[in-house]
């Protein structure tokens, strides 16, 4: 997991802009080509380099998913960035404004370079598995800045591939690589930890916790609906 993020997150920071700016093809990205290059650089016996990505980091996410008697479902997260986000709100409604625009980067060039009427990258990524019916089997999300993307993929990992419920698999111990870190929740047995130094990562407890998420799996056949949420984060799953 350590080893697909360097290289998801190589290419996010080093090609991905606003498209109104940013020359990129999406699909050459997603290509099987490129896919099998990426896939190719990764081993599980030792550590790739990409560099110093120097990303930037942002707190502050919500999220929350519902589905009603009709199995219609909801999935959102919402997000100021930064605590009270700009610190200004709106004359009549009172809405916190955001302060994702400290997302942008400095460095002249750089495809999220800031720039006037430019949208900057986000991680703002609110869940859901449709069936080949196109009917949502799963509505979900992962609270976290960077670790979004990670923490999704961690869930459904859980669930897919281990057989874990939603609350199990919200539960279960996480681990981070973030600009050259591969950061462990103290939950993470120190075998694994030492594990990872022998193949060479650069691998040290985390005092925190990664991310937090909501999650309803939703057995359309039966009509029954199964939740869990994050114990690193307020929140609970209900039923009424």
């Amino acid at each position: 997991m350590a080893e697909v993020t360097k290289q998801a997150y190589k290419v996010k920071e080093t090609i991905l802009g606003d498209p109104n700016f940013v020359n990129f093809n999406l699909e050459e990205i997603l290509s099987d080509k490129n896919i099998e290059e990426i896939f190719n650089k990764i081993n599980l016996n030792s550590c790739s380099d990409v560099g110093d990505l120097n990303i930037p980091a942002h707190p502050e996410t919500i999220y929350l998913t519902v589905v009603d008697k009709d199995l219609n479902s909801v999935s959102i997260i919402n997000s100021v960035c930064y605590v009270f986000g700009s610190g200004i709100t709106t004359n009549k409604s009172g809405i916190l404004l955001h302060n994702r625009g400290t997302n942008f980067r400095v460095e002249n060039g750089h495809p999220n370079c800031i720039a006037g009427l430019k949208r900057p990258l986000h991680t703002i990524i609110p869940g859901m598995l449709i069936n080949k019916n196109n009917k949502a089997t799963l509505s979900y999300g992962v609270m976290g800045g960077q670790y979004q993307p990670v923490g999704q993929v961690h869930v459904l990992n859980n669930m897919i591939d281990f057989g874990m419920g939603p609350q199990e698999a919200l539960s279960f111990p996480r681990a981070f690589h973030f600009n050259n870190i591969y950061k462990l929740e103290k939950t993470v047995d120190k075998e694994i930890l030492h594990g990872l130094k022998e193949i060479g990562h650069n691998v040290e407890y985390f005092d925190g916790t990664h991310g937090g998420g909501q999650a309803i799996k939703i057995n359309r056949s039966e009509g029954d609906l199964l939740g869990g949420s994050d114990p690193r984060k307020d929140g609970y799953a209900k039923g009424y």
